[in-house]
C-alpha cells in the first residue's frame, strides 16, 4: 500500500475518533441506547475502578451506570475518587482490538440539590491532625463556626492565593463526601470539604 493511501487511512481514523470524543453525551438518547451484557459490564467497571488521571488526581471511578451506545462505545457515569473526596464523572469508553481505550472525560455538572451550599466565614490554613510535627505549607480551607472545611478551589476562575488569611469570606460550591482514609482527612483536622466555583471576599 502505498504512502498516500496510508496517510489517507490515518486521516480518516483520527476523524472517527475525534467525532466519536467531541461530546460525551451527543449520542446519549433513547434510540442509541444498547442492552449491555452482563461481561461487558463487568470488564467495564473493572477498567473503571482502576482508571487513573494524574491531571485530575483521579484513582478510580466507582461505576453507578453503564450504557451501551449505537456506535459500538459506552457511556459509564460514576464517582470519581481523589485524594480529597469524589465527584459524579463520565467516561466514554471504547473497545479497540481488545483493549479499553478512553474517548472522553467529563466531571458532571453538579445537580441543585441540598449538597449545593453557600457559606460565609474565616479564610484559613487547615490544621494539621494529631500533635505531630507542623509543616509550614498552607492547605486553603475555610472556618464556619469552630468547623474546618478543605476547599477545592480547581473550579474558581481567580486564584485564592490573592487572599489573606483572616479574611472573610463568601464561599458557593458543592459540599463533596470526604473519606476517612483519604489523604485530606489523614493529614488535616477537617469537619468536610467544599469544591468551590465562587470565592469572594466580604
Amino acid at each position: 500500500m502505498n504512502k498516500g493511501l496510508l496517510a489517507a487511512a490515518g486521516t480518516v481514523l483520527v476523524l472517527l475518533i475525534g467525532g466519536l470524543g467531541y461530546s460525551i453525551y451527543s449520542l446519549n438518547t433513547p434510540e442509541n441506547l444498547n442492552p449491555v451484557a452482563s461481561e461487558i459490564e463487568e470488564e467495564i467497571r473493572a477498567f473503571a475502578s482502576s482508571y487513573s488521571s494524574t491531571t485530575d488526581s483521579i484513582s478510580g471511578i466507582e461505576v453507578t451506570r453503564v450504557e451501551g451506545m449505537a456506535d459500538d462505545s459506552y457511556i459509564v457515569e460514576g464517582e470519581a475518587q481523589t485524594p480529597g473526596g469524589s465527584y459524579p464523572a463520565t467516561l466514554r469508553l471504547l473497545k479497540v482490538d481488545g483493549q479499553w481505550t478512553v474517548l472522553g472525560f467529563e466531571k458532571s455538572q453538579a445537580s441543585p440539590t441540598s449538597n449545593q451550599v453557600t457559606v460565609e466565614g474565616t479564610w484559613e490554613c487547615l490544621p494539621h491532625r494529631g500533635n505531630g510535627p507542623q509543616t509550614d505549607e498552607c492547605a486553603f480551607g475555610v472556618l464556619l463556626d469552630g468547623a474546618h472545611f478543605a476547599v477545592g478551589t480547581e473550579h474558581v476562575t481567580h486564584d485564592p492565593v490573592e487572599l489573606a488569611v483572616g479574611a472573610r469570606v463568601r464561599i458557593v460550591g458543592v459540599m463533596v463526601p470526604i473519606y476517612e482514609d483519604s489523604v485530606a482527612t489523614l493529614k488535616y483536622s477537617i469537619n468536610g470539604i467544599i469544591d468551590a466555583t465562587s470565592i469572594q471576599k466580604i
